[in-house]
């Protein structure tokens, strides 16, 4: 079975990747309170002004191809890997340069 782990994780689908998919999951009620606590946190800290994104920016994006290459180098160089999920860690840093994110699907503002 060990031998198996580093496929498994790169063959499994895991979190849904559009809000569609998270409509559709057998989870999709704990998947919209995850959703809505985040942008009443967002909305609370008066973290963000939702504006058009200019041609010049580019939204923060991770793409699912770079989530398996590192899990895939942790598995060839038998790396523990740990992963952590604080709710509201971005919202509270004073940054000096403005940061760009897309506006979830379905999000209503």
């Amino acid at each position: 079975m060990e031998s198996n782990v580093a496929y498994y994780l790169l063959m499994e689908d895991g979190e849904p990747s559009t809000f569609q998919e998270a409509l559709k999951n057998s989870d999709a009620s704990l998947w919209m309170t995850a959703m809505q606590e985040k942008i009443e946190a967002l909305h609370k800290n008066k973290t963000w002004d939702l504006v058009p994104l200019s041609q010049e920016r580019k939204p923060i994006v991770i793409r699912l191809t770079t989530v398996r290459v590192v899990l895939a180098m942790c598995a060839i160089f038998d790396l523990h890997l740990e992963q952590l999920d604080v709710k509201t860690a971005f919202l509270h840093g004073d940054l000096e340069e403005e940061i760009y994110m897309l506006q979830p699907e379905g999000l209503r503002t």
